[in-house]
């Protein structure tokens, strides 16, 4: 499936630039939401594609997160868990969420079939005349594969967030800490192009579907509208629940880090030098920057503004 993934991923963009760079594409060619949902799918294309490669540039350092994550799990123990709260926002999100994961690939592939002018692949497969039309629809929908969204996986390998709530005494607590930064070290190269090519295409998508819905809502098909309304509660939900949770590890470990210095400064020197080579823990995006609490209100803000002037722009 990887490998039908990326030769489908390289074929629809080497074909599509060729016909805009050399004007092979006339614009009666593609409607107006047939071209949206290409722009979509090319966007989903590319973070499955980020998420193949990562899998499989980074299988070293995957496996070493998972095996040493489960042993530092196990080292730290239960002692310091807190009890689960009876209510969690993100426990219910991820099961609201479950239905439009099973529900947007079926309307995907079945709507091109009983709404005509909305096929995104017509002008990929407008010269292939010996493939039927109920085989090219669901075929070129069905590369798309669902991967699970590894940003809860993150939160798993730097351990629970109590870690970082007590303060302990860290003569005992060193050589975890320590190891907690090799592990973060080793995440951010994991999740180094991934990260902020999702980010990208959440708020790509995000800005195309709402403008789509506020201002196309009387051109587009009722199924598209459906698509579209499934989509936004996920695009927007996952930055909103998954931020804070990344935030979290720099602005708890920065305090862990500080209580130590202060208890390390009435004892050994020794102590003071060891205690000062630490740093807070940090979630990177990319060679951009890390991630603080003020991160999900700046993206949700871009997406925002850029949605607002996207809808006095467009003109139908």
């Amino acid at each position: 499936m990887s490998v039908l993934l990326g030769a489908w991923t390289s074929f629809a963009f080497y074909t599509v630039t060729k016909w805009i760079l050399f004007n092979k594409m006339d614009s009666s060619y593609v409607s107006l939401t047939a071209g949206i949902l290409l722009v979509l799918h090319y966007a989903l294309n590319t973070i499955s594609v980020t998420m193949m490669l990562t899998n499989i540039w980074k299988t070293k350092e995957i496996c070493l997160l998972y095996i040493n994550s489960r042993l530092l799990t196990e080292k730290v123990g239960t002692k310091y868990v807190k009890s689960p709260p009876i209510f969690d926002p993100l426990g219910l999100f991820l099961h609201l969420i479950i239905p439009p994961v099973l529900f947007i690939p079926v309307v995907a592939t079945l709507a091109p079939l009983a709404q005509n002018g909305i096929d995104p692949y017509y002008v990929l497969f407008r010269n292939f005349t010996y493939f039927p039309k109920c085989v090219t629809l669901p075929g070129g929908n069905g590369l798309h594969p669902s991967h699970p969204s590894p940003l809860d996986d993150i939160k798993k390998t730097f351990l629970p967030e109590n870690i970082f709530q007590k303060t302990l005494r860290f003569q005992q607590h060193l050589k975890t800490y320590r190891q907690l930064q090799i592990l973060s070290t080793i995440s951010n190269q994991v999740i180094y192009f991934f990260l902020p090519v999702g980010m990208f295409v959440v708020f790509l998508c995000a800005v195309t579907l709402i403008c789509w819905m506020i201002k196309l809502n009387s051109v587009i098909p009722m199924a598209s509208m459906v698509l579209s309304a499934s989509l936004v509660p996920v695009l927007l939900g996952t930055p909103h629940y998954t931020f804070p949770i990344m935030a979290d590890l720099n602005t708890q470990s920065d305090k862990l880090v500080r209580s130590w210095r202060v208890e390390a400064s009435s004892r050994k020197a020794m102590w003071t030098k060891e205690v000062n080579s630490y740093g807070p823990i940090r979630a990177n995006m990319g060679p951009f920057n890390f991630m603080r609490r003020k991160t999900r209100t700046q993206f949700f803000a871009a997406i925002f503004y850029n949605t607002a002037s996207l809808v006095i722009t467009v003109k139908v």
